[in-house]
C-alpha cells in the first residue's frame, strides 16, 4: 500500500512538471520577454565631420564630434501597457566646445513582442504629433532572423530596409550585421543666404536640403541588443538651379569603446534570461518530469511474480480454512 501511495504521489508531480514546462515555454516565456516599459540605454558615438556653423556661415572641415543619445522608456505615457512601450530618444551632436550641431528628439510606440512601431497618441517627432512612425526603432526583435528589416530614419522620416550582411564576432560574442542605406533625399526646402548655394551676396535663394546615410549595426541575436553601430552622414544645400551648395555634415561616426563593452553586458545578460525560460527551464522540468512519472509507474503497477505469490498464499490458506483439514 506504502509502494503504491508513493507511486501515485510520484505520478503528480511527474504530471505537474510535464505541464509546467509548456506553460513556461509556451505561456509564460512569451509574457516575460518583452520590451521593457522603463527602458532605460544611451550610448556616445564619436568621429570627424566636416561642419558648417550657421552663426558665421563657415564651413570647417575635420571637426570632433560627438553624438550622445539617451533612450528612456515611460510607464507612464498615454498608449503604454501590456502590449506597447513609448521610449523617447534624445540625440545631441556637438563638437569640443559644446557648440550644438544637430539635436533631435523622438518619441516612438514599440509592440513589446516584435519591437516594431505602432501608432499611439504619444508618438512624436521634434515635437510633431502628426509624424507616423514605422518599422523597428532603437532595438531589434528578439530572436533576431538572418533577413533584412525595415528600420524607421529620423531624419529621411521614412523607413529603409536594414539588409542582413553576415555573422561577426565581437569579444566573443556573436552577433548579425545589417546594413541600411538611405539614399539621397531632400528633407526640407528652406530660404537661405544666396552665397549657401552659389548665389551672389546680399540676396537670399531657396535650397533643398539633401541628406543621404549608410547605418551599419551589430546585432546580438538572441536579444536583440544593438552592440556596435556606425554611421556614414551626408547633407548639403542645393539651389533650385541643381548647383551643389554648402556642405552641412559630412562625417562618420561610430560607437565608443565604453559603448560597446555596456552593450555586451546587457546583451549577455539579456541572452543568458531568455534562455533560461525558453530553455533551460522547460528542459528542467521536463526531465523531472518524465522521470516521475516513469518511477512513479512503476512503483503503482505491481510486479507479476509478486501478483502470483499473493495468489497461492490465498490459496493455501482457502484450504487450511476448509473443516476436517
Amino acid at each position: 500500500m506504502r509502494r503504491r501511495m508513493i507511486g501515485l504521489v510520484l505520478l503528480g508531480i511527474g504530471a505537474f512538471c510535464v505541464v509546467a514546462a509548456l506553460a513556461v515555454r509556451l505561456v509564460l516565456a512569451p509574457q516575460l520577454i518583452v520590451l521593457p516599459l522603463d527602458q532605460d540605454g544611451s550610448s556616445v558615438a564619436t568621429g570627424t565631420a566636416t561642419v558648417f556653423y550657421p552663426g558665421d556661415l563657415t564651413q570647417r572641415s575635420n571637426v570632433p564630434v560627438r553624438a550622445g543619445r539617451d533612450v528612456i522608456g515611460d510607464a507612464k505615457a498615454p498608449g503604454a501597457g501590456p502590449d506597447v512601450a513609448v521610449w523617447t530618444m534624445s540625440l545631441k551632436l556637438t563638437d569640443p566646445a559644446g557648440a550644438l550641431i544637430a539635436v533631435t528628439e523622438d518619441r516612438v510606440c514599440l509592440n513589446r513582442h516584435n519591437a516594431e512601431a505602432v501608432n499611439c497618441v504619444s508618438e512624436r517627432l521634434d515635437g510633431d504629433n502628426r509624424v507616423r512612425h514605422s518599422g523597428l526603432s532603437y532595438t531589434f526583435p528578439f530572436g533576431v532572423e538572418q533577413r533584412d528589416y525595415d528600420m524607421y530614419d529620423t531624419t529621411a522620416k521614412k523607413t529603409f530596409p536594414a539588409r542582413f550582411s553576415g555573422v561577426e564576432q565581437i569579444q566573443g560574442t556573436e552577433v548579425y550585421k545589417f546594413v541600411q542605406t538611405v539614399p539621397d533625399t531632400v528633407t526640407e526646402q528652406m530660404e537661405v543666404p544666396a552665397p549657401l548655394v552659389g548665389g551672389p551676396q546680399g540676396s537670399d535663394a531657396m535650397a533643398d536640403r539633401h541628406y543621404s546615410n549608410t547605418r551599419t549595426i551589430w546585432v546580438e541575436p538572441t536579444s536583440g541588443v544593438i552592440i556596435n553601430g556606425q554611421e556614414q552622414v551626408l547633407q548639403y544645400f542645393q539651389g533650385q538651379d541643381g548647383t551643389r551648395g554648402v556642405t552641412l555634415l559630412d562625417g562618420l561616426v561610430a560607437f565608443d569603446k565604453d559603448t560597446v563593452a555596456a552593450g555586451l553586458d546587457r546583451a549577455r545578460e539579456a541572452k543568458d534570461q531568455i534562455k533560461t525560460l525558453t530553455l533551460y527551464l522547460p528542459i528542467g522540468l521536463g526531465v523531472v518530469g518524465v522521470l516521475a512519472l516513469v518511477g512513479g509507474a512503476l512503483l503503482v503497477r505491481r510486479p507479476r511474480g509478486s501478483e502470483v505469490t499473493y495468489r497461492r498464499g490465498e490459496r493455501a490458506r482457502a484450504l487450511h480454512a476448509q473443516p476436517g483439514s
